[in-house]
């Protein structure tokens, strides 16, 4: 994402969720699914933003930023709110605003009420996580850190294991994974493959939407090929 984001001219991915996050069997992260992209220029740019038209209301609502659903001005700082959630449930194993099941709902609350998940299930270890994650998804865009600040924050974590290591916590939940599919696979013949380290593909967050401006009025779009999160 910092990659995207320091680019000459920066790219907004739009639609970070889980399921849109390849994890391969030795950690390496993918970002999927660039459908929503699009292209938008430094503030300080000498191309003027007025002349980029992004469009309200796009992506996943679940993970949406309040100013996108708001149709309001946006830049590169509503992909770091998403991200923020990503953590959020990679962290907690909760799913962001889970308490409302409509995601249309729970963009709406984080929208207009600044609705945000409640940090208390981050073990006090991850107290710093819980800070970042609140910058993150500030109510003022402008608040919110750069791509390569909440990079850095990760990599420094990495060296310190008391700090709680995003990558511990991949590895943590892939384990976790395998072994309740391996289990599962004694009912269920398919699950056997799916709980292969080396399989490609694997189940979607558990209750993730794939909810868009096209989905169906109960926020799911109909139901294709999920992708890895970390799993």
């Amino acid at each position: 994402m910092t990659f995207l984001h320091e680019f000459p001219i920066p790219i907004i991915h739009r639609d970070l969720k889980p399921s849109n996050v390849l994890i391969s069997a030795s950690d390496t992260i993918k970002i999927a699914d660039f459908g929503l992209a699009k292209y938008v220029p430094h503030k300080n740019s000498a191309q003027p933003v007025t002349s980029y038209v992004l469009t309200g209301g796009t992506g996943s609502y679940r993970y949406m930023a309040p100013e996108v659903y708001r149709h309001e001005p946006y830049e590169t700082s509503v992909d770091v709110y998403s991200y923020a959630l990503n953590i959020y449930w990679l962290y907690t194993g909760l799913k962001p605003y889970g308490a409302v099941s409509d995601a249309i709902k729970a963009a709406h609350l984080a929208a207009h009420e600044n609705l945000r998940p409640s940090l208390s299930p981050l073990s006090k270890s991850n107290d710093r996580v819980g800070a970042l994650l609140a910058r993150c998804w500030h109510k003022t865009p402008d608040e919110r850190p750069r791509m390569s600040e909440v990079c850095q924050f990760f990599e420094a974590a990495k060296e310190d294991a008391n700090d709680g290591s995003l990558f511990g916590t991949l590895r943590a939940v892939r384990k976790s994974l395998t072994a309740t599919l391996a289990a599962a696979a004694v009912l269920s013949p398919n699950a056997a493959a799916m709980a292969s380290p080396s399989s490609t593909m694997a189940a979607s967050p558990a209750g993730e939407e794939n909810e868009s401006p096209a989905a169906t009025a109960d926020g799911e779009m109909p139901k294709r090929k999920r992708s890895v999160f970390g799993l």
